[in-house]
């Protein structure tokens, strides 16, 4: 058989055993759900009192964890949520959830990003949503911020024109792109006061198009920080931490011209290269500048013939590295470049573990016993991101800068003496690590509250002292921590042996290759961050809530069945299924 084919049956074979392991998890997942239930610390969400004015408000990003996490932080703030999927995703377990009013899919932005905007404009109309809060993925967030602008109705978008032409940030206009959006010909006419109301107390929520450009490009990034808000750009030895130098490429020469001159300036300082773009392939490999010559030649050969080349369409960068250093990430809501929401946790590449990281806020109650995890030198990191945080917000301030919209950041902190904080990146969307806002206390409707703009007297941050397990437990996913433990689970070693076995009899048959790949490649997070979660904190998943428990089988059992299947039928390429953003990895997928 030919070896598209021989590739194709492997993929086919470990779908079907990730269909046998995803059934085989039933009992165990209803035996955690049971758990909980019988857990003395077992607690409601508070749903708040009836807003003076209820929304109807348009989420996207159905399949992804975070995306029900704010369906359920709006419906505790007592407001109605319309949640969207790209067709491919229909199976979205969130769709079960209370929390979701309604559930529509749209068509893929990837394919046809007019067809993605048509159908939210219909969705928008049909179910009379007023507020739009996209949870986006990389790629949709810059088709986010062109329905933003074009789906409001003409009076109300007018409003929002004159208060953005007041500033001469990079948020007081939209890109011509923006203004091409085709709007609504069968609206009414005219606008209710109500309406109108509604602009002037709360934004939607998401930057323009042409803010998200800036913002999801690292180089980009730098640039507007150092030249256009002033923000220092600093190196590693700076006592203050600051903005890291970056070089940004198009071409491979301009990479061995810059690894040229390091080489002669003699530096000690290495710069770390990377994709610009989303890259699975590269994003963990570290490749730093200056190194031999020969070598770079080869690592840009490597990196072309796995289809990510630098050019002039995938730009590269070449940011300071600090290869000593503590990675920390975290997540905000701004409004008017004020900071509303704030939460910051020791973050890692290979985990999905949260906690709130840093002291509590002056002025609230202090835990009775702090978790012996939360270390100074945590709450120090931690305090160094938000001092940077609010230099941020500060500098935006004064340069009439206006941006609302919600952010993440990850930092590399180092402790040389001081505590620095090092922005790598930044992104223009929710994190997953807004999970930290638990439902027990009322920090998850406080984060509904502040998304449809609530006014609040101080900055949102996860509290700590009312929430019972806050210092006891770590926010995670049940498949994700189950999965990681394939050297240890006999579920899953048996599995991978009936694979083996089967995949023997199809390399005898000559219908396959051999090979002893395994099946389950989710690899067990051993840094020092991941393991201070396991330490220090017992797990408690994200997806779980004991008012709202069907989302849990949803995104564990129907959502993986069905996209499983899928890739059965297909027998595309994949390497692994993502239970926290709720999709199978793919090659050339979304």
């Amino acid at each position: 058989m030919d070896s598209p084919a021989a590739s194709a049956l492997s993929h086919r074979l470990r779908a079907a055993t990730h269909l046998l392991a995803v059934l085989s998890t039933t009992p165990l997942l209803l035996s955690y759900i049971l758990r909980q239930y019988l857990s003395p610390k077992a607690s409601a969400g508070v749903l708040a009192t009836p807003p003076a004015r209820q929304r109807t408000v348009l989420v996207t990003g159905g399949k992804m964890a975070k995306s029900l996490f704010v369906a359920r932080a709006l419906w505790r703030a007592g407001h109605r949520v319309v949640l969207v999927e790209t067709e491919q995703y229909w199976c979205s377990g969130s769709r079960l959830s209370r929390a979701v009013w309604a559930f529509a899919t749209v068509a893929d932005p990837r394919k046809s990003g007019a067809a993605y905007l048509a159908d939210l404009q219909r969705v928008f109309e049909q179910y009379g949503c007023d507020t739009f809060m996209p949870v986006s993925s990389p790629f949709s967030a810059r088709y986010d911020a062109m329905f933003l602008r074009g789906k409001q109705p003409q009076e109300m978008q007018v409003l929002n024109d004159k208060d953005e032409n007041d500033g001469s940030g990079v948020s007081s206009s939209s890109t011509d792109e923006d203004s091409t959006i085709q709007r609504s010909t069968d609206k009414e006419s005219t606008v209710t006061r109500e309406k109108k109301e509604c602009v002037r107390d709360c934004r939607n929520l998401h930057f323009a198009a042409s803010v998200c450009d800036i913002l999801d490009d690292k180089h980009s990034f730098w640039k507007y920080c150092t030249e256009t808000l002033g923000l220092p750009s600093s190196s590693s030895q700076d006592s203050d931490g600051g903005m890291l130098p970056s070089h940004r490429f198009i071409s491979d020469e301009e990479v061995l011209v810059l690894n040229k001159q390091l080489q002669e300036a003699g530096t000690k300082d290495k710069y770390v290269l990377k994709n610009l773009g989303y890259d699975p392939l590269h994003r963990l490999d570290l490749f730093c500048l200056p190194a031999d010559g020969v070598k770079v030649t080869k690592y840009l050969e490597k990196i072309r013939a796995d289809g990510n080349g630098v050019s002039e369409h995938e730009p590269w960068q070449a940011q300071l590295f600090i290869d000593k250093g503590v990675e920390m990430s975290c997540f905000a809501v701004l409004r008017d470049s004020s900071l509303e929401l704030f939460t910051c946790a020791l973050s890692s590449a290979s985990q999905l573990r949260y906690v709130h990281a840093g002291r509590t806020p002056e002025g609230t109650t202090t835990p009775a016993k702090r978790n012996a995890g939360h270390v100074p030198l945590i709450d120090a990191q931690a305090a160094a991101c938000r001092k940077w945080v609010d230099a941020f917000c500060a500098a935006l301030r004064e340069k009439d800068e206006r941006l609302d919209g919600q952010l993440c950041w990850d930092f590399m902190c180092t402790n040389d003496g001081a505590v620095r904080a090092f922005p790598l990146e930044c992104n223009p969307r929710v994190h997953s690590q807004c999970a930290v806002f638990g439902a027990a206390n009322g920090d998850q409707r406080r984060f509904g509250e502040a998304l449809v703009g609530s006014a609040r007297d101080a900055v949102l941050v996860p509290d700590m002292a009312t929430d019972a397990e806050a210092e006891t437990h770590f926010w995670g996913w049940w498949a994700n921590e189950f999965y990681s433990r394939q050297d240890t689970s006999l579920l899953l070693r048996l599995l991978e042996m009936l694979h083996s076995f089967v995949s023997g009899v199809c390399f005898l048959l000559g219908l396959s290759h051999g090979g002893n790949a395994r099946v389950f490649r989710y690899t067990q997070a051993c840094d020092e961050n991941a393991t201070w979660y396991t330490s220090h904190f017992s797990f408690k998943d994200s997806d779980f809530d004991a008012e709202d428990p069907l989302p849990f089988l949803g995104r564990n059992l129907l959502q993986p069945l069905v996209l499983f299947w899928g890739v059965l039928l297909s027998g595309n390429e994949w390497t692994k299924y993502d239970f926290c953003i709720g999709k199978v990895v793919q090659k050339n997928g979304d």
